[in-house]
This record gives C-alpha cells, structure tokens and sequence, in this order.
C-alpha cells in the first residue's frame, strides 16, 4: 500500500507530458510575439530618428545660409559704403561679377 501512494499508478500520469509541451510552446510563443514587437518599435524609432537628424541637418544648413546673406547684406548696405561710388563698392556686382561669397573683394 505504501508503494502506491508513493508512485501512483501509470495511468494516472498519461498526457502530463503533452500538457507540458504544449504550455512550454505557448510560454515560448508569448516570448517570440514580444522579440517581434520590440523590433517593431525599434524600427519605428530608428526611422523617427533618420527624420530628425535630417530635420535637424537641413535646419542647421538654412541656419548657415542665412548667417552668410546676412554677413553678405552687412557688407554692401552699411552707411559708409553709401557714399561710396556704385562702381567702387565692393560688394556690388558691377565691380565684381564674380562675387560669390560673403568676402567681398574688388577686381580693377
């Protein structure tokens, strides 16, 4: 009698495997389901990202060209130039056609 309490029959235990296969599957399958969702946001934020950075490079190069116009109209529309000749001022583009940057120089 003590040695059927201590192991119980085998026809009691049948289908105690399958049951834990099946509940190691689904434990398995929950985690696999939570790997592909976090790679799901990865990739949204990663692209949220590539479009700030872009924003922000764009921003910082508009932010540039309008540091250089400025510095470009500092240098031909100050009083002093004002006095000047048109053909001896040195930002105009009579005297230098070939003006491109905010340096200013004059050709003879």
């Amino acid at each position: 009698m003590r040695a059927d309490k201590r192991f119980p029959a085998p026809g009691r235990e049948r289908g105690v495997m399958l049951i834990e296969a099946l509940v190691a599957i689904l434990i398995f399958s929950i985690g696999i389901l939570a790997v592909v969702g976090m790679q799901a946001v990865a990739i949204k934020d990663v692209t949220a990202a590539k479009y700030r950075s872009e924003a922000a490079f764009l921003a910082q190069e508009l932010l540039a060209q309008m540091w250089t116009d400025n510095g470009i109209s500092a240098l031909t529309h100050t009083p002093e130039r004002e006095r000047l000749p048109q053909k001896s001022r040195p930002g105009s583009t009579r005297c230098n056609p070939g003006f491109q940057t905010g340096r200013a120089s004059l050709r003879s």
